[in-house]
């Protein structure tokens, strides 16, 4: 892992809260790096429209766990791939040499 092995905690962080949609609201994270991956495990609260769910807000809080590799971001309880915002954030932070690898590497 050439280019997510650098980022900070506060950068991870970051990246993590930029795969939250507009409504969702950031709890915690937990982050753990692995020689071939850094898990991103976390919790937010999303908009919930079922009172049964839903807090005295209208939210609820769920897992949102994510594993990230320089190109991939596998993630473990939301429907969405996350890998283009993953490369569009490496990208921003990279830049050039960044895209380079992925198209050529």
């Amino acid at each position: 892992m050439k280019y997510v092995s650098q980022l900070t905690d506060e950068e991870l962080t970051e990246l993590y809260k930029s795969f939250m949609a507009p409504d969702d609201k950031f709890v915690d994270l937990s982050i753990t790096r692995f020689d071939d991956e850094i898990a991103l495990e976390g919790h937010i609260r999303i908009p919930e429209e079922d009172e049964e769910y839903a807090d005295e807000d209208g939210y609820c809080e769920i897992d949102e766990d994510y594993s990230i590799t320089d190109y991939k971001a596998k993630a473990f309880h939301h429907s969405g791939d996350m890998s283009k915002r993953l490369r569009e954030f490496l990208y921003k932070k990279f830049g050039i040499q960044y895209a380079e690898d992925y198209l050529l590497g």
